[in-house]
């Protein structure tokens, strides 16, 4: 026989399994710790709609569609306040990454049916990327900090270069109709493109004038302070390895119009092309698939946004003081097994 404690919890479980209906159920996206739910289970509160009527459903249904809409248009950057005859949509920051999504939707028989949602967002790449000029490139405060900077060097590849068994420092910024070739290669900073310094319009992709980083044998590739997170930038450039793959070994996200990777090694980072990127299974990617990690703080990401999670709410019954536990929540880290 289990012990009293554990029986009257047992019991009182059963209770509130028995009297839960589906609008009791918070639905976490990507909140799937242990730690996250037990952060979380506090907020879950009764909505009473076992005896709502018909037109309530069918205003709450339109609300809910009109918030997937609102969370669609975020996370590509275009979110505002909006309304349509019947249905109003807002969102106010909560502070961070984090954003409050309410959409209500009246009758005019005066029933109001609201649905809300909080959640964290982080930046990324746009999630339909057409030109380079979808893709990240550097914020201007911090291209102007690493170009004006009298402690980071920084060399700049106007024609076809080789660097072989070279140690290095700095910014490497390769312009249009230039070719990097790398063997062997150690750089602390980061390699961009000049694309990816301007604020400018980028124009289309061009194959046969994009700037091109190929790397043969191996390379080690680690960010620098003053572009912390930062490895590679080119949106309309092409980064790839020899016929024969390579070796590599690189920490800080990897932005370019083409990327196609093949040999060993690792990347601890985030990883944006606007092709497909190729990447041979002997390149482990760490982390992918687990939390989500963000993008370094130096990259305009151009408007576009990935949820870290979304958290539905009950409608009207939750206080801020509830769901902040949540917002603050942050992901243990994992390690590798």
């Amino acid at each position: 026989m289990p012990p009293p404690t554990q029986q009257t919890n047992t019991s009182a479980a059963k209770a509130a399994e028995k009297s839960m209906n589906p609008f009791q159920v918070l639905l976490l996206g990507g909140m799937v710790a242990a730690g996250g739910l037990l952060a979380v289970q506090g907020v879950i509160q009764a909505m009473p709609v076992a005896k709502a009527s018909t037109s309530y459903h069918e205003a709450a249904g339109e609300a809910d569609e009109a918030l997937q809409a609102a969370q669609d248009a975020l996370l590509q950057g275009q979110l505002e306040s909006t309304s349509t005859d019947e249905t109003f949509v807002s969102v106010r920051p909560l502070g961070g990454t984090a954003r409050a999504l309410r959409a209500e939707t009246r009758r005019e028989s005066g029933l109001v049916a609201v649905v809300e949602t909080a959640g964290s967002f982080l930046p990324a790449p746009r999630q339909d990327p057409v030109t380079p000029d979808d893709m990240p490139r550097l914020l201007p405060q911090a291209a102007n900090t690493v170009v004006s900077s009298k402690t980071l060097p920084v060399l700049r590849i106007r024609h076809d270069t080789r660097l072989n068994g070279e140690t290095l420092h700095g910014l490497v910024v390769v312009a249009p109709d230039a070719e990097l070739q790398l063997r062997d290669v150690v750089l602390q900073g980061a390699i961009v493109s000049e694309a990816a310094l301007s604020e400018g319009h980028l124009p289309a992709f061009d194959e046969q004038r994009a700037p091109r980083v190929r790397v043969e044998g191996t390379l080690r590739l680690d960010d620098d302070p003053l572009l912390p997170g930062v490895s590679l930038v080119m949106p309309d450039g092409v980064f790839e390895t020899g016929a024969d793959g390579a070796n590599l070994q690189i920490a800080g996200d990897i932005v370019a119009h083409d990327v196609r990777l093949h040999g060993r090694g690792s990347l601890f980072g985030q990883l944006a092309s606007l092709r497909p990127a190729e990447c041979s299974p002997g390149i482990e990617r760490v982390y992918a698939g687990r939390a989500p990690r963000p993008w370094a703080s130096a990259l305009d990401m151009r408007g576009s946004h990935a949820a870290e999670y979304l958290t539905y709410l009950p409608a009207g019954a939750t206080r801020w003081e509830d769901v902040k536990p949540m917002v603050d929540f942050q992901f243990p880290p994992k390690d590798k097994p």
